[in-house]
């Protein structure tokens, strides 16, 4: 037998699940040393919370540390009150692509599918010719070469206190390059 009941004034509502979206940025330059990077706002939206303030961090950052509030950021951890001025990540040195997936959760607890950050870093580069120019006219107008007299040449790099961090020979074209994966290339 069905019992049939009258509820009146009853409201129902549906909890959509909240959004987080694969984030790519533009390479930017690699600061160097200890410096951070403050992250672009992570994408996330939610139907009922219009933008959550819940963020979980769910792998760390590869090629990089992140930075929560100046504090380094733990796998899994759990940002309330996400404010997107405060997270940071301090990339390797080189030419390193940081990444790190994370999920928001809305205020009833529902989570979203994991998205993941994607934040490639390049590095300064440094390359010149060699040339060989005897004309006494003061300009840089000669022939480029890369073995005077037989000779292979080869070019320095070194740091502000004269040590040396790479060293590369000049190629057949009488050109030499230096990039950020060379050594331990930074910029001030």
């Amino acid at each position: 037998k069905v019992i049939e009941v009258d509820v009146p004034q009853v409201n129902f509502g549906i909890n959509k699940r909240p959004i987080a979206v694969d984030k790519a940025v533009a390479p930017t330059l690699n600061p160097g040393g200890d410096k951070r990077v403050t992250l672009p706002a992570l994408p996330v939206t939610d139907n009922e919370d219009k933008v959550p303030t819940t963020i979980t961090i769910k792998t760390l950052a590869t090629n990089g540390t992140l930075y929560y509030n100046g504090v380094a950021v733990t796998e899994g951890q759990v940002i309330n009150n996400y404010d997107a001025t405060l997270l940071s990540v301090d990339p390797i040195s080189g030419e390193p692509t940081v990444e790190f997936t994370y999920s928001t959760t809305d205020r009833v607890g529902v989570e979203s599918t994991i998205a993941k950050v994607t934040y490639p870093f390049t590095g300064i580069s440094i390359s010149g010719n060699l040339f060989a120019d005897g004309s006494g006219d003061n300009r840089i107008n000669g022939t480029k070469i890369d073995k005077p007299s037989g000779e292979t040449i080869y070019v320095m790099l070194l740091d502000n206190k004269d040590n040396l961090i790479a060293s590369t020979s000049i190629d057949k074209s009488g050109a030499y390059s230096f990039t950020a994966s060379s050594g331990d290339i930074e910029h001030n």
